[in-house]
């Protein structure tokens, strides 16, 4: 029976090997994807060998070997949990996927492995490209061959329990409860401005820390949930799928978790100015005259009077008023409220910039139609540099992809999918994985679903996107797809 270790030694362990786990998943990425495109004696192979070594060498001071496992969508480095941030997160998921491909569960080096060693590893690698079997068994036969397998290993992959994860259950039903809980929420808040109160955050807190813990899953696309629509309460639902689209984009661009709290907090109430704004205003499908559009204008600032108002208001709490009245400002500062001095907008106020934005774009309105998220995608960067922060709109789109999630695409196979998961590698943001809509309901490829960079025997992409497409001309609610297997009768919302 294995001993169990002292609470500090295991919070060691995790701080190290956190901080030595990320530095060795980028090495050992750069090192196979050099392996793949170039000979040994090319110089930025070397330079990857190099820093590959240089990533283990710390490791083995402390252990015998160096391992990685992955384990569904994490990565374990000497059995400990290393959690992606900004400096390795597109490492991180390209190791998992190529891993996943080849039914490799991950790699184990011992303490006196060479670099010639690694350069065996490396050709072997390049020459055993995925396909529908698994190469663990090939991979670890050519290794011997090369007298390597006394220090390099690839394992079989294993499931690593994470009680915390387990508990939860299917994250999208509790994912739905908790977007319908927030909406409940704020459909509350204008009763109580009517009676000239102000309700506490706490529970708005609390929801959106269950949103913070749903992000990091890695069973559940949880950017997936702003793919939720309410034509009828529209204020509510956008206001949520801001805070969502915040949260996840602030993962991805490595804030803490208390950051990706305060963060999500923003997004929540970041129109909340909008809730004294007269429903005719807000629903009129013309354009607004000078006066109506100086009372749409006022909700930022009236936003930023409120949430100061809010009960248990303090320090900690200043942002999410700064974000309600900056996010209409621009990154040029041209926009509204007119500032008194240049400083910058605040990090949240342009991230919510963009996250409002591309929600309110891919949304259906009184006065216009909704845009594809592509579509949406595109107006971010033609207006990037002066509504928004180019820096930001770039990071936006390389984490959402060329064909963000919940775009419909018509294939050249002439099936119909929507994109659930955007692929991380560069050269592959156009091939999403997408969930096959079915020429039927009976259709066995129904709920299908297709990873669109997968080939054929003859290196040919079996699937490959011809043009995204409008939901509505194939009859597709989309949220009502991805959730469709989902009991929702908690969730306040009809998807």
């Amino acid at each position: 029976m294995k001993a169990s270790m002292p609470s500090t030694e295991k919070a060691r362990r995790k701080g190290l090997f956190t901080r030595l786990g990320r530095l060795f998943i980028n090495g050992l990425n750069s090192f196979l994807r050099n392996a793949r495109l170039h000979e040994p004696n090319n110089k930025a192979f070397l330079q990857s060998l190099n820093a590959l070594m240089v990533s283990i060498e710390p490791i083995f001071e402390e252990d015998s070997h160096a391992s990685i496992e992955v384990n569904k969508d994490a990565i374990f480095v000497n059995e400990v949990r290393v959690r992606p941030d900004a400096s390795c997160s597109a490492s991180y998921r390209a190791l998992i996927i190529d891993f996943n491909r080849r039914g490799v569960g991950g790699i184990l080096i011992k303490e006196g492995c060479n670099k010639q060693n690694l350069i065996d590893t490396a050709r072997i690698w390049r020459f055993n490209e995925p396909g529908e079997e698994s190469l663990l068994d090939t991979l670890n036969e050519q290794i011997k061959e090369a007298g390597a397998e006394h220090f390099i290993a690839f394992t079989k992959p294993r499931f690593i329990a994470d009680s915390e994860e387990e508990s939860m259950g299917d994250p999208r039903e509790f994912a739905l409860h908790v977007y319908g809980q927030a909406v409940s929420y704020l459909r509350g808040l204008p009763r109580q401005i009517a009676m000239g109160k102000m309700a506490s955050a706490r529970r708005a807190k609390r929801l959106v820390q269950s949103f913070v813990d749903l992000s990091s899953r890695r069973d559940f696309n949880f950017t997936a949930l702003a793919v939720i629509k309410n034509y009828d309460e529209y204020t509510y639902s956008h206001s949520v799928n801001v805070s969502v689209l915040c949260i996840s984009f602030g993962q991805r661009l490595g804030l803490s978790r208390s950051e990706l709290v305060d963060l999500g907090m923003a997004g929540l109430f970041h129109d909340v100015g909008k809730l004294s704004v007269p429903i005719n205003i807000l629903n009129k499908p013309g354009k607004f005259d000078s006066g109506e559009w100086q009372i749409m204008k006022n909700h930022s600032t009236k936003g930023f009077i409120k949430l100061i108002s809010m009960p248990e208001f303090g320090p900690a709490h200043f942002k999410r008023a700064i974000v309600a009245f900056e996010h209409h400002c621009d990154y040029d500062l041209g926009g509204y409220p007119r500032k008194s001095n240049p400083r910058p907008l605040h990090l949240f106020s342009r991230i919510c910039a963009i996250a409002d934005t591309y929600d309110a774009m891919t949304s259906k309105r009184i006065y216009q139609p909704a845009f594809s998220p592509d579509q949406a995608i595109k107006i971010l960067l033609e207006k990037s540099g002066k509504k928004y922060d180019p820096l930001l709109v770039r990071a936006f789109v390389s984490a959402m992809g060329v064909y963000p999630v919940g775009t419909v695409v018509v294939l050249d196979t002439g099936e119909v999918g929507i994109v659930l998961e955007a692929n991380p590698y560069s050269l592959s943001m156009n091939r999403p994985k997408v969930k096959l809509v079915g020429k039927s309901p009976d259709d066995p490829l129904l709920g299908t679903v297709a990873d669109l960079t997968e080939q054929d025997e003859k290196g040919r992409f079996k699937r490959t996107i011809l043009h995204p497409a409008d939901p509505a001309f194939f009859g597709i609610d989309v949220a009502k797809f991805l959730f469709s297997d989902i009991q929702t009768s908690n969730s306040g919302q009809g998807v």
